[in-house]
């Protein structure tokens, strides 16, 4: 096993060796650096806590068919599939109802859940992935209580056109296949974007003793589209009108090693999208800016339910519609020339409707209303930056099907961040925060076909961060860590009861904290490096008031360490090593936590570059994803894939 703290150790050694390799060196005056968290952008906007940025490159080199194949690339996240068969983010240790998903402005997550399967949303019309974590900007709206991962799609503002195609294949009838063209019409612009993908299921270890060599029941198919148009000629003003549609079906594989697990398979999941948003300067001067964004969603989804894993006989069916409405608007404006005052408003509206095949499909109509405003000032010295920002939220359930009727919650949100930059390449931040999370229409009175007791009681949880960080760059590298504390009170987690069933219940208090670091250098222009590691410790209170209660699936070591090298300028290898530590969770019918096997994980890829007739890019690619063919569990009784080997070409024009 590897030890968390020699991890540790092994990253500030190594920021202490790039420190002293680029002691009294003088930086290539051709280079530039500037601290994103306190730059004065174009628009004159404040950053006032480390983004992490994941653009087109790092993508392309993840090969990410989905949103689920990107989280490997980001510190301190933990990916991870559940028995329904969802592929979620975690993020230092807080769920993924607790992270608010954005695309281009637009909430992902469905609201009857807060949550989506990240492996059915593609990423070949992604552009950047920028994250934050901790409480955000009380802008962001309700329920970001552990971070918010902004999702941005290619930009069609003066670029020039772009063609792209390409393809993959792989073991079990893997393949995919995806198109992309973008231009100008008149004074429009445009981006259209189409991708198919299926696979019949993913290999097992070779170390696991089943009867066939593929996961039951693992298969999948989906069918992706999305359309972009946008409006750029007036200088004060830019429009977007988007559009995305996504129809897959999948199976759920059964868990393993228990006496009653799922047998579930989604035959449908269909959804639409349609959105529109932009920006808008009021004023001569562009000392103020509109944002806006607006959009609609609707979800039908089936999944079918069996009597026993041969999938031939229907034990219930459950159908489910989803409508929601969101808008976002956010107003700022330049006070004098070292303040803006931000101003917002955000929300939803949805409506969830479900029909049972053991109700008689007796039709059932949830509903839930969360709106939230806030006011935000950001003011900048020579050195230093103090953001401040109040916010107050409402969620209201008009409807709760069959249910008991549930009273209106609100709550404030507060936040405060300062940055200090010593000079030119370090700076220092700090940032305190409170939100709340309201609970979902899914955990109040949800019954998910017999596996859960609802509990219509359920509170708010609310979360209280404290961050500080150091970061540091220098001649072809950088180097941040972070040190945080959260402490959740009412914090919504489940309880085994008799009957193999679940409930959620609201824990008085957690407590979370830790550390991340996060480290890159570029020894020379044929090898570079990153490297994270995040050690946390998240234990809730017990009734006599010690943190000494497990919760589960809240590793206490997330690292990854990635190394590419460029023997010749035209070939890529990458080697990926992946660490997850030190966590516990609950198996069906037990009681007690019981610990996971730690696990580490080698992914390799080569690629060949070079063009054609001088106007054609092509990559021809290969990729090995745990390599050495590892058993290994992200939640008990889901084994995840073993080795997995594939190849494509990706050509742009």
């Amino acid at each position: 096993m590897i030890n968390p703290y020699s991890l540790l150790t092994l990253s500030i050694f190594c920021f202490l060796i790039f420190s002293t390799i680029i002691k009294g060196q003088t930086i290539d005056s051709v280079m530039t650096y500037k601290l994103s968290e306190i730059s004065i952008e174009a628009d004159k906007e404040l950053k006032a806590k480390f983004i992490i940025n994941i653009d087109a490159k790092e993508l392309e080199k993840a090969d990410a068919l989905n949103l689920s194949d990107v989280g490997r690339l980001i510190p301190s996240v933990k990916v991870q599939t559940n028995s329904r068969g969802e592929t979620l983010y975690y993020i230092r240790g807080g769920g993924e109802r607790q992270i608010t998903l954005l695309f281009d402005g637009i909430p992902l997550n469905t609201p009857w859940d807060n949550r989506i399967d990240l492996s059915l949303i593609p990423t070949d019309v992604i552009e950047s992935i920028n994250i934050t974590k901790g409480i955000p900007s009380t802008t962001y709206g309700a329920n970001a209580i552990s971070g918010v991962v902004e999702i941005n799609s290619l930009s069609i503002n003066d670029k020039p056109p772009l063609k792209k195609l390409s393809f993959k294949i792989g073991e079990n009838n893997s393949q995919s296949y995806s198109g992309l063209i973008s231009g100008n019409l008149t004074t429009f612009s445009f981006l259209a974007a189409a991708q198919y993908s299926r696979r019949d299921g993913f290999s097992l270890p070779s170390s696991y003793k089943s009867f066939s060599d593929v996961r039951i029941n693992s298969y999948s198919k989906a069918l992706n589209l999305f359309g972009k148009i946008g409006y750029y000629e007036n200088p004060k003003l830019k429009l977007n009108l988007t559009f995305a549609y996504n129809d897959a079906e999948k199976g759920v594989p059964p868990e393993e090693n228990i006496a009653k697990p799922r047998f579930w398979q989604y035959p449908l999941w269909q959804r639409f999208v349609f959105s529109f948003n932009g920006e808008l300067y009021p004023v001569k001067d562009n000392t103020s800016k509109i944002i806006f964004s607006f959009s609609g969603t609707s979800l039908k989804s089936q999944i079918d339910q069996f009597k026993d894993i041969s999938y031939t006989s229907i034990d219930d069916i459950e159908k489910g519609k989803d409508i929601t409405y969101n808008g976002r608007i956010i107003y700022s404006s330049l006070i004098k020339e070292n303040a803006l005052l931000k101003l917002s408003l955000s929300g939803y509206a949805t409506t969830h409707t479900e029909n049972i095949l053991s109700q008689n499909y007796k039709e059932n109509i949830y509903g839930q209303n969360v709106l939230s405003s806030s006011g935000e000032l950001e003011y900048f010295l020579d050195k230093t930056i103090l953001v401040f920002g109040l916010a107050y939220d409402i969620s209201a359930t008009p409807r709760t099907g069959d249910k008991p009727a549930k009273d209106a919650i609100t709550d404030y949100g507060i936040n405060f961040g300062l940055v200090h930059t010593f000079n030119d390449l370090q700076s220092f931040r700090f940032s305190f925060g409170r939100k709340v999370r309201f609970p979902t229409l899914r955990e109040t009175f949800s019954g998910a076909l017999g596996r859960f007791v609802p509990n219509f009681s359920l509170r708010a949880e609310a979360a209280v961060t404290i961050e500080g960080g150091f970061r540091s760059l220098f001649m072809g590298g950088d180097f941040d860590v972070s040190l945080f504390y959260t402490s959740l009170t009412d914090g919504i987690v489940r309880e085994t009861l008799p009957g193999r069933q679940f409930k959620r219940i609201n824990k008085d208090q957690i407590r979370t904290y830790g550390i991340e670091t996060v480290t890159r250098y570029k020894f020379s222009q044929k090898f570079k490096t990153s490297l994270n590691f995040t050690f946390l410790n998240s234990k809730a209170k017990n009734t006599v008031g010690e943190f000494a209660d497990t919760l589960e699936y809240k590793p206490r070591v997330i690292s990854s360490l990635d190394i590419s090298y460029f023997p010749i300028e035209q070939f890529q290898t990458n080697f990926e090593f992946i660490y997850s530590g030190i966590q516990f969770g609950l198996k069906e019918g037990s009681l007690f936590f019981q610990r996971l096997p730690d696990y580490l994980i080698t992914n390799i890829r080569a690629a060949l570059n070079f063009k054609i007739d001088n106007k054609y890019k092509v990559e021809i690619y290969t990729r090995v994803n745990n390599l050495f063919d590892k058993l290994y569990f992200s939640q008990w009784g889901l084994i995840e894939s073993g080795r997995e080997i594939w190849g494509g070409i990706k050509m742009k024009f």
